[in-house]
């Protein structure tokens, strides 16, 4: 008696336990219907044959070319969606040393 009273109890548990399990992994399925990503772009080019300004940077990450073939790549929706997507932030480096140095 006492043993079945034991393995009764144990199995209750045992079904207590999967039944919850198996809701919270439902309900971790759900898609959120959105989608985040970062990047870091490195723009180099001759200042001669086209001078970097916030302007020309803005214009090439909202441009088809750049901005609307990342979006298509990466996130897989068309470029008339992708405008608002891309914000732009500056890094600044320090002048006595280069890249990867500490000020």
């Amino acid at each position: 008696m006492e043993t079945t009273k034991r393995i009764v109890i144990l199995l209750l548990l045992a079904l207590l336990t999967t039944g919850t399990t198996q809701s919270a992994e439902k309900q971790a399925a759900a898609p959120s219907n959105t989608r985040t990503a970062s990047c870091l772009m490195k723009i180099t080019c001759d200042s001669a044959i086209l001078p970097l300004s916030y302007e020309t940077v803005d214009y090439l990450l909202h441009s088809s070319g750049v901005g609307g073939k990342a979006a298509r790549d990466i996130l897989n929706i068309s470029p008339d969606q992708a405008y608002d997507l891309f914000t732009i932030e500056y890094a600044e480096f320090g002048v006595s040393g280069g890249l990867g140095s500490y000020g």
